[in-house]
C-alpha cells in the first residue's frame, strides 16, 4: 500500500449555505404535511449527498443535498421538510437534530501551524476533527490512527483557525491504535469503525470459566445416547470451533437415516445469563482475513461446546429418514450426546472420494485412521447428490458467486487472492446442514411454536421489472413470468451458465433479489425455494440459532402449552436484533476484504490483466478480474465524451463506444488509494 498522502482542500469554500427556510416556508404553506423523520445516510462513495431513510419505507429515501445537512452528519436522527419532488422520493432539508448517530470517528491524527486535527476514514464525516493539544494522550504520535469521541457541545461554538476561520467539529482523542501502516492496525480500525466487539466483559469470561468442561453423569443419563455410532466433522482446515456432525446409514427398507447432531449450546449459556446477554449482544462471529470475533468466549466456542474428536459432547440432534427422491419422510428431533470418531476437512474428504485408492498410498497412522470412513463418505456423498436434485426440481436457485481467500504474510500483508473452490465435501455438509434447518423449521410450524427463522421474500416489483428489461437489452433469450418464481430463475442461471454473460446476469439478478432477514414468523424462503426454513445449525457463531435450539428444547421437555407467549416477544427482539448485527457483520467483512484487496494491487500498478464488466453506474465501470478483485474505471477516463447512462440496460455508451455489464476487457492498474483500487483500459 502507498504511504498515506493526507490530501487537504485548502481553498477557499463558499460559506453560502441555503438554510432551511425554504423547507420551513413549504412546512407553513402545506400544514397537513407531516414531519419526515428518518436517519441520514451519506453517500460512502462521495459523502457530499445524502439520503433520508424512514422507518418502514426504505425503499423511499428522499435525497439531502449537502447545503441542506445543515450540521446533520451521517447517522443522526432528524427531521426533514421536503422542498422538491424533482428526485425519485422527493428532495429534503433537515430541519432538527434529534439524536445524534454517531459520537466516536476513527481516523490519522495529525499536525500543523494551525493545531491537531483527526481526518476521518470514513468519506461520510466532515473531513476534519479538532483536537486540542492540551488534551492529547501523551503516546499519540503524528499519522498514528486514533479513535476520536466528538463533543458537539463545544463543536457548534468552536471556531478554529484552520487556514479558513470557521467552524469545525471538536474531539478527544480517546485511543490510540498505533501507526497507521503497523500491522493489523488496518483491520483493527474497521473494528472500531463499526463498533465490534473484541474482548469480552470480565463477569462474562467468569460465568464461562465456571463451566464444566465435561457433561456430568446426570447431564447424559437422560438424553439420547450415540456415543458408538460412527460421527464425525467436516469443516475447514483452520476451523476451531465445530458445531456440527454428521452420521449416515441405510435402513433396511432402502431409504437413508441422517443424522445432522448440533453442539447443545443452550445447555452452558442459559437464558438472560451473562453469556447469553453478551452472545445477544455481539448476535453473530465476525470472520476477518486475520482474526476472528466470536459470539461466544473461546473456552465454549473451541473447546467445551464445540464437537472435539474423541470426547463426550452434549449435542441437540436431527434425525430423518430420506427416500431415495430426496423427501424426508419421517424424523425425530432429540437431546442427544456423542463422541466424534475423527476430525475431518474438507479438502481431506473432498481428496478420498475424488480418489478413493490414493488414502492407501498415505501414511500408515491417516490410512488407518480415515480408510473405515470411505464407506461412509461414499452413502454421503450419494445421499447429498439425491438431496440436491430434490431442491433444483423444486427451483432452489444456485447462485455459484465465487468467494476468496485472502493470503496474508507475516507482517499481515497480502500477498496473494485465490478463489475458493466448491469441493464435493462442501456440497455434502451443505445439503444435510439445509435438510436439518428446514425439517427444524416445519417441527415449529407443526407444534404453531414462535422462533427466529430465516426468510427470504420474493424480489420487489420494481428491481424485478428492472431485471427483465436488462434480460431484454442483452438479448438472453428467457422470458420471466409477471411474478417473480424461483424455478425461472434456476432456469435462467443454468441457460447462461458458461457463457460470457453468466456473472452480469448472475450479479444483477442478485440485485434484484430481496436482502433475507431473520423474522419471528416463518414466511418461507424464495432463494431456497422453501415454504419453511430458520437456521439451526450453527449455534456457536450465531445467535438465531440458539434462540431455536432453545424453543425446540422447551418444547420437548415441557409440550406447546404456553409456548408462544413465553417466546414471541423475545423472538421479535432477536429477529431484528440478529438482522441488524448480521448486516454489521457483513459490512465490516466486506470492507476488510476490500483493504487487504487493494493492498495486494498496491505493487502492480501499470500491469495489465483481463476483467468482465461487473457494474455500470453514471460515473463510470466496475471490472472484476479472475482473482475476485474489483475496480473502476471512472467515467473521464473512457475513451471520448458525452456518455449516456442506461441504468435499465446497465449500459453506458456514446457514439462510437458502449460498455455493459459483462463485456470482457482489457485493463490496467492506474491507482489504489486505501480501499479503493482504480483501473484504465489497455491502450
Amino acid at each position: 500500500m502507498k504511504k498515506f498522502e493526507r490530501k487537504r482542500n485548502t481553498s477557499k469554500i463558499k460559506e453560502k449555505v441555503r438554510t432551511s427556510k425554504n423547507a420551513l416556508s413549504l412546512k407553513k404553506r402545506n400544514k397537513e404535511m407531516p414531519v419526515i423523520v428518518g436517519r441520514v445516510e451519506v453517500s460512502a462513495k462521495r459523502g457530499d449527498y445524502a439520503f433520508l431513510v424512514v422507518k418502514d419505507a426504505e425503499n423511499e429515501r428522499p435525497y439531502i443535498a449537502k447545503r441542506d445537512f445543515n450540521g446533520a452528519m451521517h447517522g443522526d436522527l432528524v427531521e426533514a421538510a421536503l422542498i422538491s419532488n424533482n428526485k425519485g422520493a422527493g428532495e429534503v432539508s433537515v430541519t432538527k437534530i434529534i439524536e445524534r448517530g454517531v459520537s466516536k470517528v476513527v481516523g490519522i491524527y495529525f499536525y500543523n501551524d494551525y493545531g491537531g486535527f483527526v481526518e476521518p476514514d470514513d468519506i461520510r464525516f466532515p473531513r476534519e476533527i479538532f483536537i486540542d493539544i492540551k488534551e492529547l494522550p501523551n503516546e499519540v504520535m503524528n499519522l498514528d490512527k486514533v479513535v476520536v469521541a466528538i463533543d458537539f457541545a463545544d463543536s457548534d461554538k468552536y471556531k478554529a483557525k484552520t487556514g479558513r476561520d470557521r467552524k469545525v467539529l471538536k474531539g478527544k482523542i480517546i485511543e490510540v491504535l498505533g501507526a497507521y501502516d503497523d500491522r493489523g492496525v488496518d483491520i483493527l480500525s474497521i473494528i472500531r469503525a463499526h463498533n465490534l466487539y473484541e474482548e469480552f466483559p470480565k463477569a462474562v469470561l467468569t460465568e464461562a470459566n465456571t463451566v464444566a468442561v465435561e457433561p456430568s453423569v446426570d447431564d447424559i443419563k437422560k438424553r439420547s445416547d450415540f456415543r458408538n455410532d460412527l460421527i464425525f466433522t467436516i469443516d475447514g482446515d483452520d476451523s476451531k470451533d465445530f458445531d456440527d456432525a454428521v452420521a449416515v446409514e441405510i435402513l433396511d427398507n432402502g431409504n437413508y437415516k441422517l443424522s445432522v447432531h448440533i453442539a447443545d449450546v443452550s445447555h452452558y449459556v442459559r437464558a438472560l445469563s451473562k453469556l447469553d446477554k453478551e452472545a445477544f449482544k455481539r448476535g453473530t462471529s465476525v470472520y476477518f482475513v486475520d482474526r476472528v470475533l466470536p459470539m461466544l468466549p473461546e473456552v465454549l466456542s473451541n473447546n467445551i461446546c464445540s464437537l472435539n474428536e474423541g470426547v463426550d459432547r452434549l449435542v441437540l440432534s436431527c434425525i430423518m429418514e430420506i427416500d431415495n427422491n430426496g423427501g424426508v419422510v419421517g424424523y425425530e428431533i432429540v437431546e442427544g450426546v456423542i463422541r466424534s470418531s475423527a476430525r475431518t476437512t474438507y479438502s481431506l474428504v473432498s481428496k478420498i472420494l475424488d480418489n478413493e485408492l490414493e488414502i492407501r498410498n498415505e501414511k500408515l497412522e491417516i490410512k488407518d485412521k480415515y480408510e473405515r470412513l470411505l464407506p461412509t463418505l461414499k452413502i454421503m456423498q450419494h445421499l447429498a447428490e439425491i438431496l440436491n436434485k430434490k431442491r433444483m426440481a423444486r427451483g432452489n436457485i444456485d447462485f455459484d458467486v465465487p468467494e476468496c481467500n485472502i493470503i496474508l504474510d507475516d507482517n499481515g500483508r497480502a500477498i496473494d487472492i485465490q478463489k475458493k473452490p466448491r469441493l464435493v465435501a462442501h456440497k455434502i455438509i451443505e445439503e444435510f446442514m439445509l435438510a436439518a434447518n428446514e425439517t427444524v423449521a416445519k417441527f415449529l410450524g407443526k407444534i404453531e411454536a414462535p422462533g427466529v427463522f430465516r426468510v427470504h421474500d420474493a424480489p420487489p416489483a420494481d428491481k424485478y421489472d428492472a431485471f427483465k428489461d436488462f434480460l431484454k437489452a442483452l438479448a438472453v433469450e428467457f422470458e420471466l413470468s409477471d411474478k417473480p418464481k424461483s424455478k425461472e430463475f434456476q432456469e435462467l442461471l443454468e441457460i447462461v451458465k458458461g457463457n460470457q454473460r453468466e456473472l452480469a446476469v448472475t450479479k444483477t439478478a442478485l440485485r434484484a433479489m430481496a436482502k433475507a432477514d431473520y423474522q419471528a414468523e416463518d414466511k418461507g424462503h424464495f432463494g431456497l425455494a422453501s415454504d419453511n426454513y430458520c437456521h439451526f445449525t450453527s449455534p456457536i457463531r450465531r445467535y438465531p440459532d440458539l434462540v431455536v435450539h432453545r424453543v425446540v428444547k422447551e418444547f420437548l421437555n415441557y409440550g406447546s402449552e404456553a409456548l408462544r407467549v413465553r417466546f414471541m416477544e423475545f423472538c421479535v427482539k432477536a429477529s431484528s436484533n440478529s438482522s441488524e448485527r448480521e448486516r454489521l457483520a457483513e459490512k465490516a467483512e466486506r470492507e476488510v476484504n476490500d483493504l487487504k484487496k487493494a493492498e495486494f494491487m498496491s505493487d502492480k500498478i501499470g500491469q495489465s490483466f483481463e476483467g468482465i464488466i461487473s457494474g455500470v453506474t453514471e460515473r463510470g465501470i466496475f471490472v472484476e478480474l479472475e482473482n475476485t478483485v474489483e475496480g473502476m474505471i471512472k467515467l473521464e477516463n473512457l475513451p471520448g465524451d458525452n456518455y449516456e447512462f442506461i441504468e435499465r440496460q446497465l449500459l453506458i455508451k456514446n457514439k462510437a463506444n458502449s460498455f455493459r455489464i459483462g463485456d470482457l476487457l482489457e485493463i490496467v492498474v492506474s491507482g489504489v488509494a486505501r480501499n479503493k483500487i482504480e483501473f484504465e483500459l489497455s491502450k
